[in-house]
């Protein structure tokens, strides 16, 4: 039974009776390998040094599903992202922990399915201009590369730019690809002073068209169709999409052309395609906000779907695309001149679960025939980190009883509230802020640092469990759900 008590953790040195090193100062050593600490009083065995393995196609790891991590690696060893798989050694055994390179080279973070079994993780081809898209398919349970296929691109101009973002069908049978293509033509050439040295320098200008298309992966098959050109010229390279059983929905907005002061805005367009086809069956304009860009979508056991503009007014949509309504959550309305993204996700039940750490505020929304109405409400103090890369200051647990936060200016660490009543339930400090923190489905916590250990394993009431280094600046977490 948990305690009814809020109570703050010690360091792992503290709690060993000395002084002792930091864990920090314990885990030492090189970049690319992955280290367990097993925290005094929870194992008896020695720190045990990680295999690792750079071979994509890595042999599945031994008992139980990894963990992936998605992220850069240090400045020094090139930015393009990579996925691995990290599993943390069983505590009170020898069993050292393992780390393996999934994918390298990535240009978009990795899709997973609805079922959270596959991974699909998307790399390109260049050669003066994107010549195809390459897409792994990972068995989230063993973390080996299953399937790969290729999109091959039509010939394209010298210096095009290409966005990729991928989305699973809801029945995890379709992945299709939103390609964002930005043809440039060369303009000539400008003098621009250097920001710092204040130097002039020649720099190419460029005359941008953008435009998206649309193709689809047969994942039984691993054979592509399309890709199929959309006709939006002109639009926006960022766009919004969303998969069900059905349809793809995507979200475009026509590039602001310079013209009188009291020209007629902009506004955004949604416009539905069947899996597979690249002709719209529906489109309309969008009441939503420019830019389009990263607005989170759920779906809803009914078969509508709701997405999130402002970071505090939901659009709801029918199946098949059609606009519903558009509700304002005063609860989560901007009321501070520091601003944060709010997350939304899904949460037990069909309902919807959404938290903002710059106003210290999260909420559970359930389903009525009016819309979504407040289920139940958590307050808590502002987290020190608010809108990291994977925008995750706070998650709820795997069964939905549970918030959790990452430490605000006051106290680093995490904290724990009750959806329920909304009170403090634990805490846990040893004096260092995590930039993000994640439920795993097995309801276990993993707490992401700026530092090694860079992942940090907590229980469900946050007894720390282990810690393990990673080459990567983690900015995205995955996970398998249990069954």
């Amino acid at each position: 039974m948990r305690e009814q008590r809020p109570r703050t953790r010690a360091t792992a040195s503290t709690q060993s009776g000395g002084r002792g090193s930091s864990r920090r100062t314990v885990l030492k050593g090189s970049v690319g390998a992955a280290t367990l600490l097993a925290f005094p009083g929870l194992s008896a065995s020695p720190i045990a040094a990680a295999t690792s393995s750079s071979d994509n196609a890595m042999q599945p790891l031994a008992g139980g599903h990894p963990l992936f991590v998605y992220g850069i690696p240090a400045p020094s060893q090139g930015y393009a992202a990579r996925l691995r798989a990290v599993r943390p050694a069983a505590l009170g055994t020898s069993t050292p922990a393992t780390s393996s390179l999934v994918g390298e080279g990535l240009v978009t973070p990795p899709a997973i399915s609805g079922d959270g079994r596959t991974l699909a993780l998307v790399s390109v081809q260049e050669q003066q201009a994107p010549t195809g898209v390459i897409v792994s398919l990972v068995d989230t349970a063993t973390g080996v590369v299953s399937g790969r296929a290729q999109l091959r691109l039509p010939r394209l101009p010298p210096g095009t730019l290409l966005i990729v973002t991928p989305v699973f069908s809801a029945n995890a049978t379709t992945l299709a690809l939103l390609l964002a293509v930005t043809i440039r033509t060369p303009q000539g050439t400008t003098t621009k002073r250097h920001p710092d040295t204040g130097a002039l320098r020649t720099i190419a200008v460029y005359d941008s068209v953008a435009h998206h298309e649309l193709a689809y992966l047969d994942v039984s098959s691993l054979s592509f169709s399309g890709p199929y050109d959309l006709g939006d010229q002109g639009t926006l390279e960022l766009a919004n999409v969303y998969a069900d059983y059905q349809n793809v929905y995507v979200w475009t907005m026509k590039a602001p052309v310079a013209g009188p002061k009291r020209s007629t805005p902009v506004a955004p367009m949604t416009a539905t395609y069947a899996l597979g086809s690249g002709t719209a069956s529906y489109t309309a304009p969008a009441p939503g906000t420019w830019p389009v860009n990263n607005e989170p979508i759920v779906g809803l056991p009914s078969g509508q779907f709701v997405r999130l503009i402002n970071g505090y007014e939901l659009e709801s949509y029918s199946l098949g695309g059609r606009f519903e309504r558009s509700q304002p959550l005063g609860y989560l309305s901007p009321q501070r001149a520091t601003r944060a993204p709010t997350s939304m996700t899904t949460a037990p039940g069909g309902m919807v679960f959404l938290n903002n750490p710059g106003l210290g505020r999260a909420a559970i929304l359930r389903l009525t025939s009016g819309g979504l109405v407040p289920q139940a409400r958590v307050t808590y103090p502002r987290p020190h980190f608010t809108g990291g890369p994977s925008r995750s200051a706070g998650v709820l647990s795997s069964d939905g009883t549970t918030f959790y936060t990452l430490g605000n200016s006051k106290q680093a660490g995490l904290s724990s509230y009750d959806v329920k009543s909304g009170t403090l339930e634990h805490a846990y400090s040893h004096g260092e802020h995590y930039v993000s923190v994640h439920a795993l489905p097995t309801g276990e916590l993993v707490a992401v640092s700026e530092s090694n250990p860079r992942l940090n394993f907590f229980s469900n009431d946050l007894e720390p469990l282990a810690a393990v280094r990673t080459d990567i600046y983690v900015s995205a977490v995955f996970a398998r759900a249990t069954t």
